[in-house]
């Protein structure tokens, strides 16, 4: 039984061993494609977190660009509003001067003015008729004013 008891032993080993030796290289290999998938799930990965960075920093920029169109909103917004109460403010203004404008234009009044001022200079005139023509003068000088006012708002 030396001899031949063992041969059957050796031979039932050797089998043992060869299917070993396959199931090792078949796992090897799996071993091998289960490293590759991780090792590419890890490129993906690091793609991906080089995106998320990238993205994040697009939006942090939106954002602040957001918030400063935001502040500029605000700021017009201000300044509408300070515009539009000085422009009713003016309204006010010149609502009762528009009343007060004289039918007459500028130029017409100051002609007039100038008219009457040498009337009083170069005429000899009674004292009634000189303060009559001043009174005209000051109510002339008075529509003159109203008009510059318009003008000047």
């Amino acid at each position: 039984m030396s001899q031949d008891g063992k041969t059957p032993q050796i031979e039932e080993l050797t089998e043992k061993l060869s299917a070993l030796r396959k199931q090792k290289s078949t796992l090897e290999v799996e071993a091998k494609n289960y490293a590759d998938k991780r090792d590419k799930l890890n490129q993906e990965l690091k793609s991906l977190r080089g995106e998320i960075y990238r993205l994040k920093n697009i939006r942090d920029e939106i954002n602040a660009k957001v918030k400063e169109l935001k502040q500029q909103r605000n700021q017009i917004k201000m300044e509408i509003a300070q515009k539009f109460a000085e422009l009713k403010s003016l309204g006010r203004e010149l609502e009762p001067l528009v009343k007060k404008k004289p039918s007459r234009s500028l130029k017409v009044l100051e002609k007039e003015v100038e008219s009457l001022e040498w009337k009083i200079q170069t005429t000899p005139l009674s004292l009634q008729e000189e303060k009559k023509l001043v009174e005209q003068v000051k109510e002339l000088e008075s529509q003159i004013s109203v008009h510059k006012k318009i003008e000047q708002l």
